[in-house]
């Protein structure tokens, strides 16, 4: 197989799983470097998909009235158009939709171009629509035909939504259900089967809603927490001994709570069990480490109760997705550390379900007793409830009565400064100016504007610096941090803005003075906000994932691509669109 032809494999299995951001990311620098067309389609899909409507259509002009413009181009363009119909409700996309739709169908007999065309057709009262759907399941059937219970998902899928057009709800329904056992792996692809089926079950009236929701599969986020092995000296909680019926008992959780996707940290024990039920089972892997990879595997090596450094490797390497939530290295880390990656999890998981228009289903492996420590599973377990969700235990010792109270473990003790979460916002002019004194006006302008929000707001910010072309300020808290931005571009100011939440250091635990305030995320952060142009509104999955935790409004978010400061990883960015 071509090298280019495994890449857009590749990419194609990254959409149906719903690993979207994974693919823009690649697919952009690969087009960058090779300039080569056919990765235009995978990219503007994916694009469209994470809401990116109007740059989706930006990338795949380019193929259409040309050569290029195959069929499957053109059913692209129509799902693009469509969905710029579904955000902005203009009559005019809808019918561009439809016409690429009809002509994709005409030029490429294509099941899943016919049928959207006919659903579409539906829904502006053609007659024709009818006639569409026929055709459609004429298609569909010759290949049911042939392929039978090895029929690809998308054909069910058509074989139900031609029925709903023609309003046989009840036949549609039993071919939803079909699809339910190929969902698991096509979890990227529910969304799209469940907006189309809304489109005509909301034209249909009635119950006919409420049946297909029911009919068709939700997919289960879960979000995981656990109990590590025992160490010497820990009471005894999690031994080396039921590791085997421990995850036996997670097996059977996930099959009986049909989960699709897991999200959970890969530390010894609990976590690392939950990974390999997860990929066993043929179900999509989400690890979150608190720190880089290297940093968080060397502290692993150095206190591996026994064979988890070798599972730890195999998770990683089969892992859908390694997120990292603090790109910062310390030699300890307090409780704070391990309750910010749980916020973390939290947040993403939500965020998440709501990309897969799913539901996130919370799980722990829990002795069941109060540990009062800031980063363990009992914190998880309240944090999850202070949500209205109770999680499905697995319990360590089912003859543990709930809610003893344990001293726990403190692990090893360490007397000097710990990290601790902070979020940090940078704020700069942006763009070009013709000369220093002209940028060093605006950046005046800039911070006038910005001592005016702090004071009216009575912030509190750890520690605030100018730069030669950048403001940066601290803020303890993300609740302030993200207040402070809201009121910030609510002036009117034009400047750019990041945001971004991570650990810092105090040289001197006694004093919050700025100048023994260290964060090494930092010069990352000031790097990214010299990149940006006014109106330049972004933040990172961290700041992202914690606003959805601390159930914060004021802003929408939209994947804007990835940005790397020399010699570091990408860092994935979101555009803040400040909301009416």
């Amino acid at each position: 197989m071509p090298d280019m032809e495994y890449f857009l494999s590749g990419l194609h299995d990254c959409i149906e799983k719903g690993n979207y951001l994974q693919v823009i990311n690649v697919a952009q620098k690969e087009l960058d470097r090779t300039e080569d067309d056919s990765i235009r389609k995978p990219l503007a899909l994916a694009l469209s998909r994470t809401g990116s409507v109007d740059r989706a259509m930006e990338v795949l002009k380019p193929l259409l009235g040309t050569e290029e413009t195959d069929h499957e181009t053109l059913a692209l363009a129509g799902g693009i158009l469509k969905r710029q119909w579904e955000a902005t409700g203009d009559r005019r996309y809808l019918e561009d939709s439809y016409s690429f739709y009809l002509r994709s169908f005409r030029e490429g007999e294509s099941y899943w171009a016919g049928i959207n065309a006919a659903t579409l057709a539906s829904v502006m009262d053609l007659d024709v629509a009818k006639v569409l759907a026929d055709e459609v399941l004429e298609i569909c059937w010759e290949e049911y035909g042939r392929m039978g219970t090895r029929s690809p998902f998308w054909l069910l899928v058509s074989i139900a939504e031609g029925h709903l057009v023609k309003g046989d709800v009840k036949t549609a329904v039993k071919w939803y259900k079909l699809v339910t056992p190929m969902s698991y792996k096509s979890v990227g692809q529910i969304k799209t089967v469940r907006r189309n089926a809304g489109i005509l079950g909301r034209k249909l009236g009635g119950e006919t809603p409420e049946l297909l929701k029911e009919a068709i599969h939700t997919p289960k986020i879960a979000f995981f927490a656990g109990h590590r092995i025992d160490r010497e000296g820990m009471p005894a909680r999690f031994p080396q001994k039921d590791t085997d019926r421990v995850k036996r008992n997670l097996r059977a959780a996930l099959g009986k709570l049909r989960i699709s996707v897991g999200v959970a940290s890969l530390a010894d024990g609990a976590d690392i069990l939950f990974h390999e039920c997860l990929i066993e089972a043929g179900r999509q892997s989400r690890v979150v480490l608190p720190s880089p990879v290297e940093d968080f595997r060397a502290k692993l090596a150095a206190d591996d109760p026994g064979g988890w450094l070798e599972r730890f490797d195999r998770v990683l390497q089969r892992a859908a997705v390694v997120e990292v939530v603090s790109r910062a290295t310390f030699d300890h880390y307090d409780e704070d550390a391990y309750s910010l990656t749980t916020d973390f999890m939290i947040g993403y998981s939500l965020n998440l379900a709501e990309e897969l228009d799913g539901e996130m289903v919370p799980i722990v492996v829990w002795d069941r007793k109060i540990h009062e420590r800031k980063g363990g599973t009992y914190c998880a377990v309240k944090k999850l409830r202070s949500f209205g969700l109770e999680p499905e235990t697995i319990p360590l010792f089912p003859e543990t009565e709930k809610n003893d109270v344990s001293p726990g473990f403190s692990g090893d003790s360490y007397d000097g400064n710990a990290p601790f979460r902070c979020s940090m916002v940078v704020v700069g002019p942006g763009g070009d100016f013709s000369s220093d004194q002209t940028k060093a006006i605006h950046l005046g302008a800039i911070l006038e504007q910005i001592r005016k929000v702090l004071l009216a707001g009575k912030y509190p910010v750890l520690k605030k610096s100018l730069g030669y072309e950048e403001v940066y300020l601290v803020f303890q808290e993300l609740t302030d941090a993200h207040s402070f931005i809201a009121d910030l571009l609510g002036t009117g100011c034009s400047c750019s803005v990041t945001a971004h939440t991570d650990f810092a250091l105090l040289f001197d635990e006694r004093s919050f003075s700025a100048r023994q305030l260290y964060s090494p995320a930092l010069s990352e952060m000031v790097s990214l906000g010299r990149n940006l142009f006014p109106g330049d509104v972004f933040c990172t999955t961290s700041y992202r994932s914690l606003v959805r935790y601390f159930k914060l409004d004021s802003f929408g978010f939209q994947y804007a691509g990835s940005y790397s400061a020399e010699g570091e990883e990408d860092i994935n960015l979101f555009r803040m669109l400040l909301e009416e």
